[in-house]
């Protein structure tokens, strides 16, 4: 069973490493990136988790609040507990400060030993925006986006935890704003999650043991949003994630303990792939025309040059962190990763960087990514924080720790 785990795991970094550094690589002359409205919903404020690689739809048992964002069944995995966060997330232009940023707020309870909720709020800012209309008037907006979330997980048995989860999402972009006699509006819709988690433990010696985590997730699937009162909307970034991660831990040595994860994670875009087809010739490309459920399905064989260019659009992330603790009193983390994306899907080779320092059942999570060559996401250097707590209630008293 170890060497399987280990095979396992293996072969996951390898076949990400390959598809990463484009060993399918179609010869297509033109970026397609998959690309879809309020794409804020796939922004990860988790410092924790950012660190990573963006890794979340795993994690190692200190880090429920990734059940909030990622995969709701984490909020089941461990005793009767309860916690919270506070994120902030600037966005930088080389080393200034820009007006745009994202906040998060997040808090969750397991009420029992089987059952857990959870809600968290994300606001999301983008400074001044400038328009010009077609009388060449300009008009100046504040863009904002935010979505609210309920969640809810269950444990199914000591090994195994479902969750899920409904949003209500709201997006201003312009709203008033004229062009062609098309007035914009701001736009709502609504969406959910769902998730699993699946774990495993096993002793390799009396002070050495490891932890085997697996994570499966779809997030934001719902309706179209629309800013206009026209039929066409666009797609909700409804993502397919699944994730793997070991964890080794070796107990009291000098009275502490370490702890070890590596983890790697694939994203799929559950979105069609774009392409200049209007077979009906109504100015709406058919691509857009496909309902959510058919854009879902379609987005697994309908890339235009096929199942080479299919494989590219899948996104590969690689993290790791070590953890110094010392019972439940102190927490020391240091973590790094990386995230890949095939140049002509959106071209992000980001190293992501970070540490995490916890005391008492309070813990300060700082994260950075450094950004090349992305053609979605032009930022560079962009820091994330996270102060969070968890407290374990027993006999109605709660009493503060870390794990």
């Amino acid at each position: 069973m170890r060497l399987y785990i280990l095979l396992t795991l293996l072969f996951m970094l390898i076949l990400g490493e390959t598809l990463g550094q484009n060993a399918f690589s179609p010869t297509y002359s033109c970026c397609r990136p998959v690309t879809t409205a309020v794409r804020f919903l796939m922004f990860n404020e988790n410092a924790q988790s950012a660190a990573m690689g963006g890794i979340g739809v795993v994690a190692a048992r200190q880090y429920a609040q990734s059940g909030l964002t990622q995969n709701p069944s984490l909020l089941a995995r461990k005793d009767k507990l309860a916690g919270g966060f506070v994120a902030y997330v600037p966005v930088m232009d080389g080393a200034n400060f820009t007006k745009t940023h994202l906040q998060e707020i997040g808090q969750y309870a397991k009420i029992d030993d089987n059952n857990a909720f959870g809600v968290n709020f994300r606001r999301y800012r983008y400074g001044k925006m400038t328009l010009v209309d077609q009388y060449d008037q300009t008009k100046t907006y504040y863009p904002s986006e935010y979505y609210a979330s309920v969640k809810y997980a269950r444990t199914v048995s000591p090994k195994f935890s479902i969750g899920a989860g409904y949003k209500y999402v709201y997006s201003d972009i312009a709203t008033g704003f004229r062009f062609n006699g098309i007035s914009i509006k701001a736009g709502s819709t609504f969406a959910f999650d769902l998730g699993f988690d699946y774990r495993e433990r096993f002793r390799v010696a009396d002070d050495l043991m490891l932890r085997w985590d697996n994570g499966l997730s779809l997030l934001n699937l719902g309706p179209k949003i629309s800013y206009t009162n026209l039929n066409e909307g666009g797609f909700l970034p409804a993502m397919l994630k699944v994730g793997s991660m070991l964890t080794l831990e070796v107990k009291d040595v000098q009275d502490l303990d370490l702890e070890f994860d590596l983890a790697y994670q694939v994203d799929k875009l559950l979105a069609p792939t774009p392409s200049p087809v209007d077979t009906d010739e109504n100015y709406v490309l058919d691509y857009k025309e496909r309902s959510v459920l058919e854009g879902m399905i379609t987005s697994f064989y309908d890339a235009p040059e096929g199942m080479m260019e299919e494989l590219t659009e899948f996104m590969h992330a690689f993290g790791m962190e070590a953890r110094l603790l010392h019972h439940n009193d102190f927490l020391f983390a240091i973590r790094s990763g990386a995230i890949l994306d095939h140049p002509n899907k959106g071209s992000r080779k980001w190293i992501t960087y970070g540490l995490g320092v916890g005391v008492k059942g309070f813990r300060l999570d700082l994260a950075g990514v450094t950004q090349k060559n992305s053609t979605l996401w032009k930022n560079e250097h962009t820091p994330a924080i996270t102060l969070s707590y968890k407290v374990i209630l027993a006999n109605r008293k709660p009493i503060a720790s870390l794990n």
